[in-house]
């Protein structure tokens, strides 16, 4: 009887061993369900952006998992990945994509020491020149592949869509990252 009843119990923590590992499991897998949804906003069919001037909205998101993120920071080479199915998503060169996210996060990996306790407002604003210095590097890349010179002012609306975009974006990522903590906390 006493066998039996151990090993019921055995049974029932493996049970909720595997139960606390799978929930860690889809926390952790958040943010990246997050920026596939955002990726494929990016190169869904809209009538005012050509593929090289679509407002990159997965760059809000980046941003905040890679300066802000403790323990939940996208590792390279998901990062890849994700620029890699953006490539194989868009209608430009193969590669650019990529470049342009990578671009993004190594110049967001060496701001994040420096944006620790700034205010919001500054946060922002380092987003937005690395938003513009980002997109003037794709810009630049886009010219000289397509041949000839892409019009500068579409590409910097883009940019303005993405920049304000960035407040609603942190708001929901803040409120993902606490709960996905405080998940994780409770598993554990």
């Amino acid at each position: 009887m006493k066998k039996q009843y151990k090993i019921k119990k055995q049974h029932k923590v493996k049970k909720q061993l595997f139960r606390n590992k799978l929930l860690i499991f889809i926390v952790g897998s958040l943010p990246w369900w997050e920026m596939l949804l955002l990726l494929s906003l990016n190169f869904s069919r809209h009538g005012l952006w050509s593929w090289h001037l679509k407002p990159d909205f997965i760059f809000p998101v980046v941003f905040f998992w890679v300066v802000f993120a403790r323990d939940l920071r996208p590792s390279l080479t998901g990062l890849i990945a994700l620029g890699l199915i953006a490539d194989l998503l868009s209608a430009g060169p193969f590669g650019l994509e990529t470049f342009s996210l990578m671009f993004f996060v190594s110049v967001c990996s060496h701001a994040k020491k420096y944006l620790a306790d700034q205010p919001y407002i500054t946060v922002w604003g380092v987003f937005g020149l690395v938003l513009l210095l980002t997109i003037t590097v794709k810009w630049f890349a886009s010219s000289l592949s397509s041949g000839g010179e892409i019009g500068f002012v579409p590409i910097l609306l883009a940019g303005f869509t993405v920049f304000f975009s960035y407040p609603p974006l942190m708001f929901l990522n803040a409120r993902l990252e606490a709960r996905m903590i405080k998940s994780k906390e409770a598993l554990s």
